[in-house]
């Protein structure tokens, strides 16, 4: 199911998991055993960070739900070992990586990124290799700053797939549309 370039990419990295990925990990469970597996024999370590962890509980209400959740970030893939949360602080210290990160995204398509999804950019250029993201969003995540490094379809009940792509950061692309960026919002500045 996984290819050998991408169990070559996890070894002994650590994967974050964004929100979507978390959400139907918890949901569908069997369908991420293979997932699971993959990170035991690769030696990676399954992270989110807080953000994304606020971002996995907001808006829920239901009590099962909350638990399902909590099981899920508390006995991640096996019993008792938990997800690791990447920390944050100071939350300042990747603040301003964020906003060039925000600013490379919002031009010149006139994007506007979300603020956590820049924070978690932030964290994989702070990481550097170290760091790779597995999302079901290729839309925020884009290869305009980051290399996709592989896609797998993971079938989930309902007949649906989700497509699982993993990325990680690549300071040459991130360099190249930060100076479009701030080109293009120094020219929407001249016309104001």
């Amino acid at each position: 199911m996984f290819e050998e370039s991408l169990r070559e990419e996890l070894r002994r990295k650590t994967l974050l998991f964004d929100t979507c990925v978390l959400i139907n990990a918890a949901t569908y469970p069997r369908a991420f055993l293979a997932l699971f597996s993959l990170l035991k024999d690769t030696d990676c370590t399954p992270a989110d960070c807080t953000l994304i962890r606020s971002e996995l509980f907001t808006g829920i209400s239901d009590p099962k739900l909350i638990a399902a959740r909590r099981n899920m970030v508390d006995n991640f893939g096996e019993k008792d070992k938990p997800l690791y949360c990447i920390p944050l602080n100071p939350l300042e210290s990747i603040s301003e990586d964020a906003r060039s990160i925000g600013t490379a995204l919002a031009a010149p398509k006139r994007y506007s990124p979300d603020l956590v999804d820049c924070y978690i950019m932030a964290l994989l250029k702070r990481y550097g290799n170290n760091l790779i993201l597995i999302t079901e969003n290729h839309v925020h995540f884009t290869t305009r700053l980051l290399d996709r490094i592989a896609v797998t379809a993971i079938d989930i009940p309902e007949d649906r797939v989700i497509a699982l792509g993993f990325y990680k950061y690549n300071q040459r692309k991130a360099e190249h549309a930060l100076k479009l960026g701030l080109a293009y919002g120094q020219d929407q500045a001249l016309k104001l």
